[in-house]
């Protein structure tokens, strides 16, 4: 990308020489934001197979706790207005307990499904951190969970981090990937929308925000 962004420029230049037409720095600029958009687009979903088909599991429309072990509820957001990006998982076990809240929150505007491969590679990276060997992750991005199930190579920075998240999936154990709808992914959901204003990574366990506590209640209810 940065090659392109030189290109412009060179483009730019050679107005002037050969054609002594100028270019403001604002048209320049607009011109390489329009070509960013462009290649990000081609990283995104245009650039993504249609790849396989759901499985048993998937689709699940309320949060189920888990049969034993725990289940990581991650999702991301993206934050065009102010070009960032960032993500939130959920952590709780089979007795519905709130295990650990995390998120994240980067500078760039990607496209969405790269935000939620981003958000999924990080929530293997806290499991592979934490010594759980058996957990079930949620996510409601169906791009990236077919993308993961695939065999499929997808040549793009999308299909780089998939690759990484295949690996680590392969060198975990009893750890299970699922597609859920949005309405199983609400904590996630709002601890993502949160991200941009979180000062620490975590939300305290013993101090969540009440707006947080009543979809968890509501979780547990269902």
């Amino acid at each position: 990308m940065m090659i392109r962004g030189i290109k412009i420029i060179q483009e730019a230049r050679n107005d002037l020489i050969w054609q002594q037409r100028v270019r403001t720095v604002r048209d320049v600029v607009v011109f390489a934001n329009s070509s960013l958009n462009q290649f990000l687009k081609a990283q995104g979903r245009e650039n993504i197979p249609s790849l396989s088909p759901l499985k048993a599991g998937d689709d699940s429309e309320h949060w189920i706790k888990p049969v034993s072990g725990i289940k990581l509820n991650v999702d991301a957001a993206t934050f065009d207005r102010d070009s960032k990006h960032g993500y939130g998982c959920v952590v709780r076990n089979s007795q519905r307990d709130l295990i650990s809240v995390f998120a994240g929150c980067y500078i760039g505007k990607v496209p969405a499904e790269l935000a939620e491969i981003m958000g999924i590679k990080e929530a293997l990276s806290w499991l592979k951190c934490n010594n759980y060997t058996q957990a079930v992750i949620e996510s409601d991005s169906l791009v990236c969970v077919e993308a993961i199930r695939s065999a499929e190579i997808i040549a793009s920075g999308f299909g780089f981090i998939v690759d990484e998240c295949k690996n680590m999936l392969k060198s975990l154990s009893n750890v299970a990937l699922f597609f859920v709808k949005r309405s199983a992914n609400c904590t996630a959901h709002f601890v993502a929308r949160h991200s941009i204003s979180l000062a620490e990574r975590m939300f305290p366990i013993n101090s969540v925000p009440m707006d947080f506590m009543s979809i968890l209640m509501s979780d547990c209810s269902s």
